[in-house]
């Protein structure tokens, strides 16, 4: 890095929307540092001018004394963001005073793409904040928030029947599995093409998800898989998984408020002896839970991420990603690339599974073996084979 440029940085200002669209039209990946006032107004700006999927989250030093979320937008702390420093385009949105250390600070971090609100800029977005919340105190307004508020009650009404469903399935199914690799290693077989370099290693604990099944010479102990719509080819899966495994498969349900539901495989399944449910959250999840049994495990756009969840509860020494690619170079048995869209979704799960995991298992050790997308996120580690083709 050049330490001049540190010592001397020159700050890209965003001045009005027009420059505001211009400087961020080629970045599908937009993180918002500040969660004040004018985080809340850059939000709702970058929504109305059609960036508002973009935005990945709000970047905050620390998270204490910020809340969890703005405008159903997660507020996460900057350390947990270091896959994104050279795909993101980073936002300041704090008081002019505050811009030139944070500046400094997202320099050294390692960010490629940084810009800020200028001052002007900063005024223009206030009034417009100030005059909507202005607008809202309407009789309109009003009654569409006791709709709202009387649709939330029977939301609640489903929640609690709901809950009691989860407590029942996922007890069933995980409650043995609480602690029981204490000590051990873990991999988890994802499909990413690098999972062509991994050579299965023994005295470890293999677990598998999707199309992962077809390396026959992995000794799978679990198998995990929640698409069962055909057109994803789900059902083939499960059903070539009961042909040629005998260990666990766990198969997802998710949630009946999820729009994803109608993938939920067959009851027909249910009779083979092996195969064990779980309920799954909707995707892009607000809280995850250390307790499985009692809540839904975890979900963002990819199987992956209950696969973690479990893996985590069942409190290994070490767990190794393999195959866990996060990119759009397709599969490992397939050219079939993952939707752009959900590429930096699934950076931010892995971000906060890394935050989960220091948490509450912090004796855990994540490591990713060949990374792309997840590159300085966890501990590296790279097989020869790739480095050699990979220079």
């Amino acid at each position: 890095m050049d330490n001049q440029f540190v010592r001397d940085p020159k700050m890209c200002k965003i001045t009005d929307r027009r420059n505001l669209e211009a400087a961020i039209s080629e970045n599908k990946e937009i993180i918002i540092y500040g969660a004040g006032n004018i985080g809340q107004a850059m939000i709702r700006e970058l929504s109305d001018c059609g960036f508002g999927d973009y935005i990945i989250c709000c970047a905050v030093t620390e998270a204490f004394g910020n809340p969890k979320e703005i405008m159903g937008i997660p507020v996460l702390e900057i350390k947990w963001l270091p896959h994104f420093r050279e795909t993101a385009c980073f936002i300041i949105a704090v008081r002019e005073e505050y811009q030139m250390e944070i500046y400094k600070n997202l320099i050294q971090f390692g960010c490629k793409n940084i810009k800020a609100v200028d001052y002007g800029y900063k005024l223009e977005l206030e009034k417009k904040q100030v005059d909507l919340q202005d607008n809202i105190l309407t009789v309109k307004a009003l009654k569409e928030e006791i709709q709202r508020l009387e649709a939330q009650i029977y939301e609640v009404y489903d929640r609690v029947a709901e809950q009691n469903e989860v407590c029942a399935v996922n007890t069933e199914t995980f409650k043995s599995f609480e602690n029981c690799n204490y000590g051990k290693d873990i991999v988890i077989v994802a499909t990413g093409p690098t999972l062509t370099y991994y050579h299965p290693v023994e005295n470890v604990i293999h677990i598998g998800m999707n199309t992962a099944w077809k390396r026959r010479d992995i000794p799978f102990d679990y198998f995990f898989i929640q698409d069962g719509n055909k057109k994803n080819k789900g059902k083939e899966i499960l059903e070539n998984l009961i042909k040629y495994m005998d260990c666990p498969i766990f198969i997802g349900r998710y949630l009946r408020r999820c729009q994803w539901n109608r993938n939920e495989f067959s009851v027909q399944y249910q009779k083979e002896k092996h195969i064990k449910r779980y309920f799954v959250m909707p995707s892009l999840v607000e809280n995850i839970y250390q307790n499985i049994c009692f809540h839904p495990l975890m979900d963002f756009y990819s199987v992956v991420f209950p696969v973690l969840h479990f893996a985590l509860y069942t409190y290994p020494k070490k767990i190794y990603l393999v195959g866990c690619d996060v990119s759009d170079n397709g599969h490992f048995d397939s050219q079939r690339n993952l939707e752009s869209w959900n590429l930096p979704r699934m950076k931010y799960g892995y971000a906060r599974v890394k935050e989960f995991a220091e948490q509450y298992y912090p004796e855990t050790e994540i490591i990713s073996i060949n990374p792309v997308g997840l590159k300085g996120l966890f501990r590296d580690e790279y097989s020869n084979d790739f480095l050699k083709e990979n220079k």
